[in-house]
Order: structure tokens, then C-alpha cells, then sequence
């Protein structure tokens, strides 16, 4: 989660990991080039941006392969699962993350 969205930068080319919206990610999708596997793999996931959470006022991903998102941005996974997420295929995410907000913090 940040303030910012790494998606607009628009990095990777055609094998960005981050996608600025649910809408953009359907597009990828629908893509005939993504179909028959000239964009990589088609099981990949990818970052989306779902938008802003209205408490904490952080931008709000969704690590995904599906074609549209499952969650919304005020939404959040039980505690439980979370830790298991970073405790094993999320935890260079949450280091790049952590890393990210001390730079920002100062």
C-alpha cells in the first residue's frame, strides 16, 4: 500500500506488474496478443490498483491472475491470512514496501 501508484508509471512494457485499474487489467485479458501467450505468461499475477482506502488514505492493491479484481479497496483479509501471505510469497512485496515508507517517512 502506498500514497502513490507505482501503475501510472506504466513500467515493464507489454509485462507491466502493475495496472491502473480493474478496467485495464479486463483489457489485458481480452487481448488477443495476452490469449495466445505473446505477452508472457498468462498465469502470471499482477499488481491492480483498486484505488484509495478511506480511513488510512493508502492506495489499495490487488495481487492477482483473474481478469477483474475480487476485493475493494476498504476491504481487507483476515488477519490470519495475511500473515501467511508474508510470510511466504509476500515477503519481498512487504520488504520493497517497508523499505518504501521509511524512504518516505525520511
Amino acid at each position: 500500500r502506498s500514497t502513490d501508484n507505482p501503475a501510472d508509471t506504466k513500467s515493464g512494457g507489454q509485462n507491466r506488474r502493475y495496472y491502473q485499474s480493474p478496467k485495464k487489467l479486463k483489457a489485458r485479458h481480452r487481448s488477443l496478443k495476452f490469449r495466445k501467450g505473446l505477452l508472457g505468461d498468462v498465469n502470471r499475477r499482477v499488481y491492480v490498483y483498486l484505488g484509495v482506502h478511506p480511513k488510512s488514505k493508502r492506495g489499495v492493491f490487488e495481487y492477482t491472475a483473474e481478469k477483474q479484481p475480487i476485493t475493494h479497496p476498504a476491504e481487507r483479509e483476515k488477519p490470519k491470512r495475511e500473515e501467511g501471505f508474508f510470510a511466504t510469497e509476500g515477503v519481498a512485496e512487504q520488504g520493497y514496501w517497508r523499505a518504501r515508507r521509511n524512504d518516505f517517512m525520511g
